[in-house]
Order: C-alpha cells, then sequence, then structure tokens
C-alpha cells in the first residue's frame, strides 16, 4: 500500500511539472481575423474587413460582399453565392465540382480569444478572433480567394515563358543549320576580249605581217 502511494504521489507530481503544450499562435504563417474584424493574409497584408451586420469591405473600405438571411456569402453586383457559413462558425463551399469544408475550433490556449479553422484534413488554414466567429470563417476565405492571383493566368504566362526559353535555342540551331547549307560563291569567271579589243588586235597582226613580207 506504501509503494502504492509513493508511485501515484510521483505520477501526479510529474504531471504538474510537466511542460503544456502550448501553441505558438504568432508562428502561425496563416490568414487571420483580428478582434476588429480586420482580415489579413498570411503575409500580414490587409485583405479587407467584416463587421458584425456581416457585411464584406475590401482593402479600401468598399463593401464587395455580405451575408444574407441564410448566412451564404453573396457577392455585390454579380450576386454570386461564395459558400455557406453556420451558427457554429463552419463554413463550406463548393469549387469547381469539389467540396471545400472549414471547420472552426475554440482556442487551443486557455485564456486566448484565438480560434483555429482547419480544413478536412486537420490542417490550420486561418485562425479568427472569437468575437467574430459568427462570420470570421466565410470572411477570410472570401477575401483570401478574391486576393488569390488568378491560376489561369498564371500558368498561361509560365507556359509562355518556358514557349520562349525553347524557341530561342531552336532558332539558333536553324540559323547554324542554313549557314552550313548555304553553297559557297563560285569563282568569278575571268571576262573574255570585247569585240573592238578583238578586231585592234587582228589590224595589228595583219601589219605586222604585210612590214614583214616587204622587207623579204
Amino acid at each position: 500500500m506504501k509503494h502504492l502511494f509513493i508511485t501515484l504521489s510521483l505520477l501526479s507530481a510529474s504531471i504538474l511539472l510537466a511542460p503544456a503544450q502550448v501553441l505558438n499562435y504568432a508562428k502561425l504563417k496563416v490568414p487571420t481575423v483580428d478582434g476588429g474584424g480586420v482580415v489579413f493574409d498570411a503575409k500580414g497584408n490587409k485583405l479587407g474587413k467584416v463587421n458584425h451586420d456581416g457585411e464584406i469591405f475590401d482593402a479600401s473600405g468598399n463593401r464587395i460582399a455580405k451575408f444574407d438571411a441564410f448566412k451564404n456569402i453573396i457577392e455585390d453586383g454579380t450576386e454570386t453565392n461564395f459558400g455557406k457559413e453556420d451558427a457554429n462558425g463552419n463554413f463550406m463551399a463548393v469549387v469547381n465540382k469539389k467540396v471545400v469544408s472549414w471547420k472552426l475550433s475554440p482556442p487551443e490556449n486557455q485564456g486566448l480569444v484565438i480560434c483555429l479553422i482547419k480544413d478536412k484534413s486537420g490542417e490550420i488554414v486561418a485562425t479568427v478572433n472569437k468575437v467574430f466567429k459568427e462570420y470570421g470563417t466565410g470572411a477570410v476565405y472570401y477575401l483570401t480567394q478574391k486576393n488569390a492571383p488568378a491560376p489561369a493566368k498564371e500558368e498561361a504566362k509560365e507556359a509562355k515563358q518556358e514557349t520562349q526559353a525553347t524557341a530561342k535555342p531552336a532558332k539558333s540551331a536553324e540559323k547554324k543549320k542554313a549557314a552550313a547549307k548555304k553553297p559557297t560563291p563560285a569563282p568569278a569567271k575571268k571576262k573574255s576580249a570585247t569585240p573592238a579589243k578583238k578586231t585592234a588586235d587582228k589590224k595589228k597582226t595583219s601589219s605586222a605581217k604585210k612590214s614583214t613580207e616587204k622587207k623579204k
């Protein structure tokens, strides 16, 4: 009994003295919604803002979308539905026939007000202050999507660069081949004597012949 008591005491002491596993929120390089509803990207750049009425604004302060009565994100002007957030701060959208599901979880550290947003695989994709958990998940999703570079443009740009890079060596090789195939110029032919020169030469030869005959 005495040994059992000592064992339990040591076990309790080890639990109390063990360092707590604290999540360092400062090292999370993910988009976030702060206590004022301001939305930042993973690099700390301001993307926009959301208020307690469910209105979403861009970085310049212009309203660009709003949560409707069913908590769907409806974009101003286009009336496009970007997804739906439930009462617990969970968000779902369908993108290219694929379901995007973000789940809001309570703060992992006691006394903190930062809620984690995780995807289906459990990866932390964003954080939101709990005072904005009603609209924060959907707002950070919408604003990060609107500010993301267009994949089609980026792919087209990369493809163009690759094409130009491969085209230059090909053109150089073609020029070398063309230079190799180019025929060497034929040596210039000697110009034959003109008719006038031929006549003069004949006259000279005839005169010289007559002179020789006279002397004889």
